[in-house]
Parts: C-alpha cells; structure tokens; sequence
C-alpha cells in the first residue's frame, strides 16, 4: 500500500524532471563547450560534463528560476574542472592558475568557442605528420611525454621543446583564421 506515491507527488515529480531535462538540453551545448575550452581531452571533458550533469540534478531544487540556467550549469562545471585539476596537478602541460581563472571567468559564446574549435581543428589538419601526431598522443590519448618520445624517436628533451613550438603554431594559426573572418 505505501509502496506507491500519492499522485500530486509523482506529478510534481515528472514536471520537475521535465523542467529539469528542458532546461538541460537547452543549455548542454553551451556548457560542454565551456568545459572544452579548458579541459583538452575530449573524454576527460566527457567525464566532468557528466559529474556536472549529475550534481546539476541533485541540486536542482536550489536552482533559482529567475536565473540563467546555462551560468548555473556553468558554474557548477567549473567546481568539477577545479576537482580535476588538482587530481592533475603534477601531470606537465597544465594551465598555470592565472590562466585558468581567466579562461575560466570569461563569458561564453557558444558560437564563437564553436567556430574556434572548428578553427583549431582545421589547424591541426595543418600541422605536419609528426606534430599531429604529438598532439593527438599528448592530449586525446594521454601518453607519456618519455613515451612520445620513444614513438617519434626523439630524446624526451627534443619533446618537451617541440611542444610549446607546436602550441604557437596553433595559436598563430587560430589567431590568424579568426581574424580573416572577423574582416
């Protein structure tokens, strides 16, 4: 007999949940891609979205409607990037501090972090074999820099100078494409 739920709650339960899902999907993108935008790999950025996801739900009683959803979610993601940093604190090629709070401070337009990732993308189709293939290992598949180095057979040295070179290349590449839009 008490098994069941009065049905006013389960009513008032489905709405939330409903309310919730609408609200989320709306804003899914936007928040991803803030997550991209500071997290490098793809299924780590894969993971904090889903924690995100996850503590979005349980607090969402908290959640004041007259506030943007997408900076609440936001918000709460950048709680999850900050866990995961200091779980990745040792690992080389972090953002330093500052940097992070800057990227991490800055107002999100979705169109534009999504017109710079198709950007970034078509820069690293750029870049040559060999450097692509340092990126690819270092940040989608997480190899060590010792064992970068051993697949391109390089000195780990050589590795450690070619990434922040390759960095540039990117940067100069982006900045460029970007402004040749903007004109």
């Amino acid at each position: 007999m008490d098994s069941k739920l009065p049905k006013t709650s389960q009513t008032t339960d489905n709405q939330q949940v409903e309310q919730f899902l609408t609200l989320f999907m709306d804003a899914q993108k936007s928040i991803y891609t803030y997550i991209l935008t500071l997290i490098p790999s793809r299924s780590d950025a894969d993971d904090i979205m889903q924690e995100t996801l996850m503590v979005m739900w349980r607090k969402f009683s908290e959640f004041e409607q007259d506030r943007e959803f997408v900076a609440w979610g936001v918000g709460i993601a950048k709680f999850q990037i900050m866990s995961y940093r200091k779980k990745q604190a040792r690992k080389p090629y972090q953002f330093s501090d500052e940097t992070f709070e800057a990227l991490a401070d800055m107002k999100i337009d979705s169109k534009l972090t999504d017109r710079r990732l198709t950007v970034l993308q078509d820069c690293l189709k750029k870049l040559s074999q060999r450097d692509y293939q340092v990126m690819k290992m270092l940040y989608e598949k997480k190899v060590s820099t010792q064992h970068i180095a051993e697949a391109i057979n390089r000195s780990i040295h050589t590795v450690y100078k070619m990434v922040p070179k390759i960095h540039g290349l990117l940067h100069d590449c982006i900045r460029n494409n970007m402004k040749v839009e903007s004109r």
